[in-house]
């Protein structure tokens, strides 16, 4: 199971996001083979929006109080 899959419809005892546009995963991949990428981030190559996308969910989750 993807993370996108899990984060989807593993997570209802914590609200779950089921259903509606992929969009909400901020970058996934179509059945076609490109990415879908949110508004902000199209254009840019998927590389630079994973860097980009997992510095800031570092520093989210260090953030965090464990």
């Amino acid at each position: 199971m993807t993370h996108c899959r899990l984060m989807e419809y593993g997570t209802q005892s914590l609200g779950g996001i089921k259903g509606g546009s992929a969009a909400k995963h901020i970058m996934y991949h179509r059945n076609s083979g490109e990415w879908g990428l949110a508004v902000p981030l199209r254009g840019m190559e998927p590389q630079a929006v994973w860097e980009r996308l997992r510095v800031e969910l570092l520093r989210e989750l260090t953030a965090i109080s464990w």
